[in-house]
């Protein structure tokens, strides 16, 4: 490995000869929570820390002096503060756990030794995972007038960590590279992943440096170095908050079940609804999870035919990186379908008494109850089948408050009419409700769909003795309905084969609380980027965050008004706003499902799809 040295951008341990192929974290010996520099860049040099004293430190080593007291600390700084408040201590040996670091702030804790002496240089030895530090001199703070503020001088550090990485030596780790770069070090190969897009591990033969996207496991090599890329939860997605308060459910505090882990491997489970059908679901923990701190809740629901691992693989909510804090629930469905799908339930002849909305009635408390949730943070999302099933519980009264943000992916958004016009059919009442009632008009919703959509198709048609509705005429009347104008902002964001085009209503204060992209290469898909010019996955992500970013720790969904006129025949059912991706060719503004009909009348007459419907 490279020697002990600080470089400009990666700094990373290697204080001993590594014997016993034990891994050494990069980040794990910070003296700041932020900017989260590591341990060695101050090896050997002066800290300043917050109080103004400043410490002489050495990174992977231990020093002598007398022990005075020991106690658990989150990090290095918490140390330094537990020795500032014994009036014994001027010195300390500060040893993490050998565990890569978890939680928000990603540290594993370790164990403070407090000590007092005179320290000369002598003494020193190496040793793993340890940082010792001892104070040149204290600060006496003072007070500028009889009970005013206390002024310290506090040293800032300019230069900023860019990236952390998990070193492994005589180790090489799975998947396979995607791609091959030459580096002549360490610190080369971390910035030839650093260049490359979606780059998680590399792993360094010689000059070889292999890039990977994925980190899955590590298996011996003596002739490789493994590095795995350490990326912090994305700063755009609100941190849970802790048990006690807004909306943290009754199941704060309440152990895992067994078998669960943060960021393990998700869990099969059953649950009976009141329809006496029982079904499997698969439970995944966050990375991040704490059980008394508020997590998302996040319910994912596969297309018809498929089952719980089908969605989880497309939603993927089990990646740390996408995923950080939401628990991760996916749903089977009773014979692989939904009672959206008009062959179930009532309106079929598939589990006649099937009633999805009434199991996810006492689903939900059930896992609220069980597990620390964040009830204004509760999320859905379906493909195909399982999208018409989000569409059902967003027009439900109860599931609409339950549920925060509402997504769907080439959505069976199936209605209640056998016959009409999809351009101007009434595009929202379900085959099982024959009036959509959310009972607020601010839901925000996400939905994907593809213009070479030839099983839900982008222009509607007749699928299972049902009308569905073009897309475009579903969008702006769920708009209207929640009392917002027609009219939406459209932005091409990219163009060419994997077109896609953004369609966004609302007013200024929460434009596009409906949102709808249109992408040009997608089929009956889950949009993928490589694929379709969008991941469906992270845009759902980012839609359930932004649209939840204002409740902060307050109230969750609640019955609000649009400012614009609502449409007088729907005053009474204000209708939730959806999220919806579609592949549209005609790249320009719309208003009206008029202008719609103008350009997509073609699909609506040629297109019928009426067989392989999900």
């Amino acid at each position: 490995m490279d020697p002990l040295q600080p470089l400009s951008t990666y700094i990373y341990d290697n204080t001993t000869t590594d014997t016993s192929n034990r891994k050494f974290y990069a980040g794990a010996h910070m003296l700041l929570a932020s900017p989260q520099l590591p341990c060695p860049y101050y090896n050997q040099s002066t800290y300043t820390d917050s109080a103004g004293n400043q410490w002489g430190t050495y990174c992977g080593f231990d020093g002598g002096g007398s022990q005075v007291g020991s106690l658990n600390t989150d990090d290095m700084t918490g140390c330094m503060t537990a020795c500032n408040n014994n009036p014994s201590c001027n010195q300390f040996t500060y040893q993490y756990g050998g565990s890569e670091p978890a939680g928000i702030t990603g540290s594993t804790g370790g164990t403070c030794w407090l000590k007092q002496g005179t320290f000369t240089g002598q003494g020193i030895s190496n040793t793993n995972n340890a940082n010792f530090a001892y104070r040149i001199n204290a600060v006496t703070t003072t007070r500028t007038t009889p009970g005013g503020a206390v002024t310290t001088t506090t040293t800032a550090l300019s230069q900023q960590l860019l990236r952390v990485y998990t070193v492994y030596c005589g180790f090489d780790n799975t998947p396979s590279s995607v791609s091959t770069t030459s580096a002549s070090s360490l610190s080369a190969c971390m910035a030839n992943c650093d260049a490359y897009t979606g780059c998680k591990a590399a792993s360094l033969q010689g000059t070889a440096c292999y890039l990977k996207t994925g980190f899955n496991s590590l298996n011996s090599n003596s002739g490789i170095q493994s590095l795995v890329r350490t990326i912090p939860p994305n700063p755009n997605y609100a941190a849970p908050y802790p048990a006690g308060t807004g909306n943290a459910s009754t199941g704060c505090g309440q152990p895992l079940w067994s078998g669960l882990v943060p960021d393990g491997t998700a869990q099969q489970y059953s649950f009976t609804g009141p329809d006496g059908l029982t079904r499997n679901y698969l439970l995944h923990i966050p990375k991040y999870y704490d059980p008394n701190k508020a997590s998302p809740l996040m319910f994912g629901f596969h297309g018809n035919g498929g089952n719980a691992a089908a969605i989880q693989g497309q939603v993927q909510w089990d990646d740390k990186i996408l995923n950080p804090y939401g628990i991760a629930v996916y749903v089977s469905g009773m014979g692989g379908g939904f009672i959206s799908n008009p062959d179930w339930g009532p309106t079929g002849t598939n589990y006649p008494n099937l009633d999805d909305v009434g199991f996810m009635r006492m689903f939900v408390p059930f896992l609220t109850s069980s597990f620390c949730v964040d009830t204004g943070r509760i999320f859905a999302a379906g493909q195909s089948n399982g999208g018409g099933l989000v569409q059902v519980l967003a027009c439900d009264p109860y599931m609409s408050q339950v549920i925060s943000v509402f997504a769907g992916s080439s959505a069976a958004m199936y209605t209640n009419n056998t016959s009409g016009d999809p351009l101007t059919i009434e595009p929202v009442n379900t085959p099982t409700q024959a009036l959509c009632l959310p009972s607020r008009n601010n839901i925000a919703i996400v939905e994907i769909h593809g213009l070479g959509d030839q099983v839900i198709n982008y222009s509607g048609g007749i699928a299972r003795r049902r009308v569905l509705p073009q897309i475009p005429h579903w969008a702006t009347r769920w708009a209207q309905r929640q009392g917002y104008s027609g009219t939406n902002v459209t932005t091409v964001l990219s163009t060419g084969a994997n077109g896609v085009t953004r369609y966004q209503f609302g007013n200024a204060d929460n434009l596009g609380i409906i949102t709808q992209y249109t992408l040009q290469n997608c089929g009956h898909c889950f949009a993928t980027l490589n694929s379709n010019g969008l991941s469906a996955a992270q845009t759902f992500m980012d839609f359930f965050y932004a649209q939840t970013s204002n409740w902060g720790t307050g109230p969750g969904p609640q019955i609000s008004s649009s400012s614009s006129p609502v449409n007088p025949h729907f005053h009474n059912y204000p209708f939730p706003s959806f999220f919806h991706f579609y592949h549209y060719h005609h790249q320009h503004h719309y208003d009206t499902h008029h202008n719609f009909k103008h350009h997509y009348n073609k699909y609506y007459y040629n297109k019928y799809d009426t067989h392989n419907h999900n």
